[in-house]
């Protein structure tokens, strides 16, 4: 789910709004909007169960006035996305990837510095960190708190197979002999969990930018990305 297409934008909502805020949004948002998205967006919100894979896919922790904010540097400058700081960790990967999606252009050096900082973002989530920062909202929008950790961690899975899935995209942009040598690296970053314990993040940086420079040709390369996304 993109932040974009998050029921929360939708319905202009914050995760602070009770039921009541959330109908009259929903009912706003009818008059400007397809109204069966915006009966969509306000089922999703309201129901508990539901509700958590929009809070997770969204800016946990955030303010409303800084959601405005960073969603218009999103539609406005998604370039200038990278220097935002201050995010919870979710925020942050949810934001980047995003913002990635929206890169008008697709330079290789730019790629990897993208990949790279949405990994790190998404190894420093922390399950029990995100249920706090979760709950709290929920007491204050009314909806009951979340005591499952495992379907915290099941949503924070399901986020990792969309960064996966933009971050495929983004290397898809990139010419195959390109897109390999950078695609290792990045699968690697993405997946390993040793990956910044082994090597500092900005020798990281200097290894990938290396990696994406070279004119490697390698024979059925998009089909052996696949393979690899496959796993």
């Amino acid at each position: 789910m993109d932040l974009l297409q998050n029921p929360f934008h939708i319905l202009n909502a914050s995760p602070r709004d009770n039921r009541r805020r959330i109908m009259e949004l929903a009912d706003e948002r009818s008059l400007l909007l397809d109204s069966s998205e915006c009966i969509e967006a306000r089922s999703e919100l309201t129901n508990p169960r539901k509700r958590l894979s929009a809070e997770v896919a969204w800016l946990p922790g955030i303010g409303p006035k800084r959601v405005g904010e960073v969603l218009s540097l999103l539609e406005s400058s998604p370039t200038d996305l990278l220097a935002v700081d201050k995010l919870s960790s979710i925020a942050r990967a949810n934001l980047l990837a995003s913002g990635l999606a929206r890169l008008p252009d697709h330079h290789p050096d730019d790629v990897v510095e993208w990949i790279l900082e949405i990994s790190w973002a998404f190894e420093d989530i922390d399950p029990e960190e995100l249920s706090v920062i979760i709950n709290e909202e929920r007491v204050v929008s009314g909806f009951p708190e979340v005591s499952d950790l495992s379907a915290v961690e099941a949503e924070i899975q399901e986020r990792r197979r969309h960064y996966r899935q933009v971050i495929k995209s983004a290397l898809d942009n990139l010419s195959p002999k390109i897109a390999l040598p950078v695609w290792f690296v990045a699968w690697r970053s993405i997946c390993s969990t040793s990956t910044t314990s082994s090597i500092s993040r900005s020798n990281s940086r200097t290894c990938c930018r290396k990696y994406s420079r070279r004119l490697v040709r390698l024979p059925n390369a998009p089909l052996r990305m696949q393979l690899l996304l496959a796993r």
